[in-house]
């Protein structure tokens, strides 16, 4: 009896020194993060795509406003199928606010009493992926962040963008998200 009560002080012990031992909690510098990559989606790879997205639309020329002024943009619904299930207004945000910063569009959510936005142009999409083991048994996430830009005034669809999947290759071990 007095043998198991010194073996479960002392498992009581030795725990609570392993947990001392875990490594610091540290604040990550959004700028400049080196911590390691993971297979889901992360803020890194959001701000990458839209950082795409503005450079195609603005190599494009879709939304330059003749005499220099901006557009208005609604964002129309962004549907999210994804292993992770992110919520799609991060993905939405990092866009807008580049479009913005841009100087480019001002974002309305104002609507017409038909329910249609009151802009000259919505932005809709998808946001899905799909999971492949590969050969050497690793597994590959391909994570397709696809948009469309509606010209509401012709209905005319100015700008697609999505076709390249932001891709990683890990473990076959590794969490999805």
């Amino acid at each position: 009896m007095k043998q198991a009560m010194m073996t479960m002080v002392l498992a009581a012990v030795l725990a609570t020194l392993g947990a001392g031992c875990a490594a610091p909690v540290r604040k990550v510098d959004m700028r400049n993060d080196d911590t390691a990559m993971g297979m889901a989606l992360d803020y890194r790879d959001i701000r990458e795509a839209a950082g795409k997205v503005l450079a195609k639309i603005s190599a494009q020329g879709v939304l330059d406003h003749p005499g220099g002024g901006r557009y208005v943009m609604a964002i129309g619904y962004i549907s999210c199928n994804t292993y992770q299930q992110m919520d799609p207004s991060m993905y939405t945000q990092a866009i807008k606010e580049a479009l913005m910063d841009a100087g480019k569009v001002v974002i309305s959510a104002r609507k017409h009493a038909d329910g249609t936005p009151d802009a000259d142009f919505e932005l809709t999409g998808k946001i899905f992926d799909s999971a492949i083991t590969l050969g050497n048994g690793e597994r590959r996430n391909e994570h397709y962040l696809q948009l469309t830009l509606t010209d509401l005034r012709t209905g005319y669809e100015v700008f697609a963008s999505g076709a390249e999947p932001i891709t990683k290759v890990g473990s076959r071990k590794a969490s999805l998200y």
